[in-house]
């Protein structure tokens, strides 16, 4: 059984997969050409997140984080951007064959406590923890964040 964790984007999808052992299997990040519409960008994705669920075993959980727009409504731009991410995960959630794999929405504080130490840690310290638990190095940060989730996972069922 494998975990996949998808940071979910228009822009540049990260994804990472781990055993349930907690060994790291591969990762990585998905970037549409710019030059796309938006529309034709979902399209991508979902081809893209297929490809990847094509290599990877059949019982899986993902992980993905959940969409959140800033409060008080004061930002057009951000409530914007929000409804792009989410139609972005509309689109990897439709690759995902869902109910076929179990998803759990994970909020961004939980994948920084777990893994970061503490639910207000920054994607650095969050890159630089998963960089080091696998040794690994120059992880895009996407993909780190990715593999973030996928770590989220493992160590809360433990």
């Amino acid at each position: 059984m494998q975990i996949l964790g998808i940071d979910p984007s228009s822009t540049s999808v990260g994804w990472g997969v781990l055993t349930f052992a907690g060994e790291y299997v591969k990762s990585g990040e998905l970037k549409p050409p710019r030059t796309l519409p938006i529309q034709a960008k979902f399209r991508w994705i979902h081809k893209k997140i297929e490809a990847v669920l094509a290599g990877l075993d059949d019982e899986l959980i993902v992980a993905m984080e959940t969409v959140f727009a800033p409060l008080g409504g004061k930002s057009v731009g951000g409530h914007r951007a929000a409804l792009v991410l989410a139609q972005a995960r509309g689109a990897i959630l439709a690759a995902l064959d869902f109910p076929q794999h179990e998803v759990v929405d994970l909020a961004p504080s939980t994948i920084k406590k777990w893994v970061g130490g503490h639910g207000h840690s920054t994607k650095d310290q969050v890159r630089k923890m998963v960089e080091k638990t696998f040794d690994l190095e120059q992880l895009g940060t996407d993909e780190a964040d990715a593999l973030a989730m996928a770590l989220t996972i493992l160590w809360k069922e433990d």
